[in-house]
This record gives C-alpha cells, structure tokens and sequence, in this order.
C-alpha cells in the first residue's frame, strides 16, 4: 500500500483559506445493535438524537451534545419510536446547519444478531482509533453514577498519574475519555 504524503509548503496559499466557513463537522463510530448504543448515547452519557436516515442495508444516526439544556432525559427509553423518527427534512436542515459536532453511529443491518460479531474499537493490536471524549461538570459524582449503573470503566479516576480523568466502554467496546470540566493535563 504506497501513501502519498504532502508537505505543506510556503509557496502553498494556505493561509488564504477563508476558515470561518467550515468547522469541524462529525465522528462516525459502526456499531452492531442500535438500541443498545442509542440507550447508552442519549441516558448514560446525555446525548441528543437529531437526526436519523435508514438505507437499504445501513442506518445512520447523528446526536449532539446539548449545551444549553442541561436537565436530565427521564423520558422512558423507547427505541422504535427513536428509530421512526427523527426523518423529517427539517430535521435534516437542523442537522445539516449546525455548528456544533456530531456522533454518527452506523449501524450496519443484522449485526445485532450475530452473537460473536464485533468492530475492532482501535485500542488493540494494530492501534489506530483512540477515543471520544465528553467534559463533565462533577466527574466525581458522574464516575460514581457510573459505576452504580455497571458500566465498564477501562480507567478509573483513582488509577494512573492524572485523577481528572476517566475511561469507560460504550457498547461496542470503544473507549470514552470523560474529563474534568476546566481541567488541567498536567500529571499530578
């Protein structure tokens, strides 16, 4: 496999480029069984769903964080009327317009039945694919919640140099980087 690579150069007009007009966009994670990773997305880790397109042998479905409403999602979890909505154009022109980054999901049809499939999250042999990360208000009190609910932590605030800092396993087994809001990365 023969990878071109490219050096930016002086005589390139980067600095030309015009970049309030693009932002950084989406992440798109495959996952095997969409109810799980939608329940996991929207009530472990506050998500939004805003939009959601089915095709022939895939799904898509894009959250967000959201920023201004922070209360809690006591809605009774009910996937089906998650998967049926979220069609609209004008959900597709909300998600479309928006500023803010996205989670993609990918759901290819019929992995949620095959006991023994899974994606390789990156994190083992060969490396590639790290994490995602979400900033939290009271790490503290979220790892303890977490921890009560059983989700599986690959660190905990107590391990390694930097207590600010936890990672847990979504369902697919990726890894998800929660840190401190305002936090430091100096080693303490």
């Amino acid at each position: 496999m023969c990878f071109l690579l490219f050096k930016r150069s002086n005589n390139v007009p980067w600095s030309t480029i015009n970049r309030d007009i693009h932002n950084f966009s989406q992440t798109m994670l495959r996952i095997k069984d969409p109810e799980k990773s939608l329940y996991f997305y929207i009530h472990i880790l506050g998500m939004k769903l805003i939009y959601v397109k089915h095709n022939n042998d895939f799904s898509l479905y894009f959250l967000k964080s959201e920023y201004v409403n922070n209360t809690k999602n006591d809605k009774i979890y009910n996937f089906n009327e998650l998967k049926n909505g979220y069609q609209s154009d004008e959900n597709y022109k909300q998600f479309k317009s928006s500023w803010e980054p996205v989670l993609e999901l990918t759901h290819n049809h019929g992995t949620e039945k095959d006991e023994n499939f899974t994606y390789h999250n990156g994190n083992t042999e060969p490396r590639g694919f790290g994490h995602i990360g979400f900033l939290v208000n009271d790490i503290e009190s979220y790892c303890t919640e977490l921890k009560n609910l059983n989700i599986p932590f690959k660190k905990e605030l107590k391990d390694g140099l930097m207590h600010n800092i936890a990672f847990i396993y979504d369902p697919d087994n990726y890894v998800v980087e929660l840190i401190q809001r305002g936090t430091s990365f100096d080693c303490k």
